[in-house]
Formats: structure tokens, sequence, C-alpha cells
């Protein structure tokens, strides 16, 4: 226990004295009871507003430092109590515990950090989701600056490959500057990821994969604009992107921690009500972000012999012989499984009946020459995977999907 951090009760608790020995703890999904008059006794001093030390001080001669000290230690331990910020608002600080962050601690971080809000184009969704982003994060208590000046700058877009992208790209690595997208229009609004200046991957990266699964827009010749701009929204929904995307900004700048925006596109599914995360992979040869090409290196790895090294059978049983379960390979693998950013578009269950599994593959940009030939180039039109139940088939279509890629873009 830090004696000079102000402590109090978690802000999501409404807290009933039962009694002159028992104290109800609830929120709204969990319920504590706690019995003793001590417990009783704190709640006036544990309401965020004073010091470990000063609630030790006003037992004096009461109750022992040394076991005040310990029940005030275990109230923290427990997550009953919590180092709290006497200036936030209490109802943000018990947003911050919902969402497994140290309030306090998220509070500090809110205040050292900032937001920039740019609109790729002043006109449409992206120049409304931008103005409705710099609204939401003022209400989410994320601090507003300038774009040379702020932690993060959120480029609104109207779709996530506009061409001018690659410009705002290169500048941002240029100025080592951290910047994210934002699609706050359509019917999946998305948020990210955080691009930083000198790591991977970039933006280039998430266009490569994206252009993959929207094989139609390579044809189309345009300048700064975008192939497919957005045309589905309202005020309602572009709000409720704007709200989504500020809340998960504040919980990016808010946690010590790194973000799943570092490596995740976020999206609103508005037809189905959820919410999804996209990987997106570093691109090995991506002009801006990866190695330089070494044609030496290449071929030595080539010329590599290959190693077989043994690996213990899994203990699971399911007609064929495995090193890892079905629930590891899709702990592997399965991020690489996604209609927006993913080496597989989706898996699709064509099970012939009970106890038929089958699952096939959608694949991403297939060539268009004939089956054999895309299979040798690394990118076949479809591919499938069968078992002996929907828990091994799942892996079993990634699998089968993802082998002929491997030399493609390994």
């Amino acid at each position: 226990m830090d004696p000079a951090k102000p402590i109090g009760f978690g802000p999501q608790f409404n807290v009933h004295v039962v009694g002159d020995r028992e104290l109800l703890l609830l929120s709204e999904q969990r319920s504590f009871r706690l019995v003793g008059k001590l417990y009783v006794a704190l709640v006036p001093f544990l309401d965020g507003k004073h010091t470990g030390e000063e609630i030790i001080s006003a037992f004096a001669g009461r109750i022992a430092p040394d076991r005040l000290r310990q029940v005030l230690t275990d109230l923290l331990a427990k997550s009953y109590a919590h180092y709290l910020d006497k200036a936030a608002p209490a109802a943000r600080q018990a947003l911050w515990v919902e969402l497994d962050l140290p309030p306090a601690e998220a509070e500090r971080n809110l205040s050292n950090r900032s937001l920039a809000v740019i609109a790729a184009t002043e006109q449409g969704p992206a120049g409304d989701g931008a103005r409705l982003l710099r609204e939401a994060a003022l209400d989410s208590g994320i601090p507003l600056q300038d774009a040379d000046q702020a932690t993060i700058a959120v480029v609104s877009v109207d779709d996530y490959l506009r061409a001018d992208l690659k410009e705002v790209n290169a500048r941002m690595r240029r100025q080592g500057r951290a910047w994210m997208p934002f699609k706050a229009g359509g019917g999946m609004p998305m948020l990210g990821p955080l691009f930083r200046p000198a790591a991977a991957p970039c933006w280039q990266c998430l266009a490569t994969a994206m252009i993959e699964n929207r094989p139609g827009d390579a044809v189309i010749s345009r300048q700064n604009d975008a192939a497919r701009p957005t045309r589905s929204f309202t005020t309602a929904s572009l709000r409720l992107a704007a709200n989504f995307a500020a809340l998960e900004i504040a919980r990016t700048l808010g946690q010590s921690a790194p973000s799943t925006l570092e490596r995740h596109v976020l999206a609103l599914d508005l037809k189905t009500r959820s919410a999804s995360e996209h990987f997106v992979r570093a691109q090995s040869d991506c002009p801006v972000c990866g190695a330089p090409h070494d044609p030496l290196a290449v071929l030595a790895r080539g010329k590599a012999p290959l190693r077989l090294q043994s690996r213990p059978v899994s203990p699971e049983v399911d007609g064929g012989w495995r090193s890892l379960t079905a629930a590891e390979v899709v702990q592997r693998l399965g991020c690489h499984v996604s209609p927006v950013s993913g080496l597989i578009s989706g898996l699709q269950d064509l099970s012939l009946g009970d106890g038929l599994p089958v699952f096939t593959a959608r694949q991403v940009g297939p060539v268009a020459i004939d089956v054999r030939a895309n299979r040798l180039v690394g990118k076949p039109g479809g591919a499938a995977g069968k078992g002996m139940s929907e828990t091994s088939t799942f892996p079993t279509g990634v699998n089968a999907a993802m082998w002929p890629k491997v030399g493609s873009y390994a």
C-alpha cells in the first residue's frame, strides 16, 4: 500500500451499511459482503479523498496502525478499494475499473497524453466523423491538441484505402508521430491500428492486406480519392462510431500496457451489433517499414537444409497424428482469418450433415489463371478441411488454406 495516495471503495460499487457490522458492495454484476465493525467505521474515510496515511492517523489510538495498514492492503489487493484521483469524475473512474484499468493510473496517463483529430476530407462522413470524434474525445476526458504536438493523431477517412494516406503515412514516419485511421461511416465503422513511427506494421502493410481482400480496387485508376468511399450513414450512426472510437482511444491513452490497437483494426458491425478485432501483420517486404531486400540472404535461407524435429503427438484422438491440439492451432493461426486484413477472408461451414463437418476457406486475391497455377504461386482460389468434429474441422480448414501461402508470405 502506498500511504501517500488517496484510497476509496471501488467507485463502481454502491456501498450499503447493514447494521453496525456488515457492509455490502454492490456493482452492476458483482456483490461482496464484508463483516466487521472496522469496515463500517471505514466507510466515511474510503471516499477517495483521504490518503492511506490520513486514514491511519484518523484511527490513531483506536486501531493499531499495522492492523489497519493490513486491512487497507487487503481491500486494495481484492479490488474492493482502489487508488483514486481526487479531481477526476467518479463515474469515469468507475468505468476504468469496469475496463480493468487502475483508475488513478488511467487518469494520470490520460492527463499526460493528448489527441489530434484530422479529417482526410472535410466532405461527407470523414469531416462529420472528425467533428463528432473531437466532441466525444473531450467528453471522455481526452486532452485535444494541435496535430504537431499531440501524442496520437487520428485521421478521419471515408475509406481506409484512400490513395493520399500513403503520403500521410510517410509524413508521420518522417516526423516521428504516431497515428491511426478512423472510419465513422458505413455499416462497419473501424478504428486503428495505431501506427508507430519507427515500428512495423505501417499503413502500407495494412493497405497491402486490405487490397487482397478487395481486389476490385486494384483495377480502378484514382489519385487522392477512395475507390469505395462509404455511402451509408446517418448522424446517429456517425455519432455512435465516434463515441465507440473515443472510448477505445481513451482506453489506449489511459493504460500503461500495450493496447490492442497496436496491431489490430477494431470494427463495429452495426448489422450484427457486435465488435471484432482484425490482426494486421507486418509485411516483411514492405517498402516503407520492411527490411531492404537482400537477395543473398534469401538465397542462403533457400539453401539451408530442412531440419526435421521430433515432437510429441497430441493426446487428442481425431483420426490423425497432431503435435498441436485444435485449440492451439486456432490460437496460433486464427488471427489470420479476417475479411478485413486476413490471409484468409473467412471460413464457411459447409457440413454435409450431422457427423460430417466440412469447412471451406474464402481465399484472398486469387490470381485469375487456373486452379493449379494459382496454387503454385501460393494463392489458391479455395481450400477446405474436414474432421471428426466441428472443433477439429475449423483448424483443419485454416491449415489447408494457410500452407500454400507460406512461400508467398513468409
